[in-house]
């Protein structure tokens, strides 16, 4: 069997942290595509074709582990294990799908710091508290609107590196929050206007 690129590459070994290259990606001009993978091998292949970050979707990760959809079915320890993996192969920025942080603040809190562990530079927790197969009945919103303060206080405050990035999501506007954290960090590094 003929792979698509040759094993015994050296990858370019990178002193800088993924946070900081990912603050740094954002805060250029224009957009960051990050190509969502489900595994190891995609990583590699991505980051092999010159992509700059790469974002874990938890839908991808739940159909290649389970043949499933994308309805809860996999825990924290699974989504992270699979990240680890990712950013391990990948050697470049990894966004990833933290879901809904897997439960209240505690839960979190836990979360970011196992991201963090596992090497991922950001994440981005929805604001879902049903299973996403499933309806909020006429006139319920099925979103922790209460408590999202707590958890995204609980998320800023677990993380270790300060250019680790944990952004709520809302699920109708999925992305947004990195959105904003770009332009904030384009403005941050811009330099200083002549006078």
């Amino acid at each position: 069997m003929l792979l698509p690129f040759d094993w015994t590459q050296l990858w370019e070994i990178d002193t800088m942290r993924t946070t900081t290259q990912l603050r740094q990606l954002l805060a250029r001009e224009g957009a960051v595509t990050a190509p969502g993978v489900a595994d190891a091998l995609n990583a590699r292949l991505v980051a092999k074709h010159g992509f700059e970050a790469i974002y874990m979707t938890g839908a991808g990760t739940t159909a290649t582990r389970l043949g499933m959809p994308d309805v809860g079915l996999l825990t924290m320890t699974e989504m992270v294990d699979n990240a680890t993996r990712i950013a391990d192969a990948g050697g470049i920025p990894v966004i990833a799908d933290a879901d809904n942080g897997y439960g209240g603040v505690l839960n979190v809190r836990r979360t970011i710091q196992s991201y963090e562990r596992a090497g991922v530079a950001a994440v981005h927790l929805e604001d879902q508290i049903i299973p996403e197969a499933l309806r909020a009945p006429r006139g319920q919103t099925g979103r922790a609107d209460r408590g999202n303060g707590q958890q995204n206080q609980a998320a800023t405050d677990a993380r270790v590196d300060r250019d680790f990035s944990a952004d709520r999501a809302h699920r109708r506007h999925r992305g947004r929050g990195l959105r904003a954290r770009a332009g904030a960090a384009r403005k941050s590094t811009a330099p200083p206007e002549p006078t």
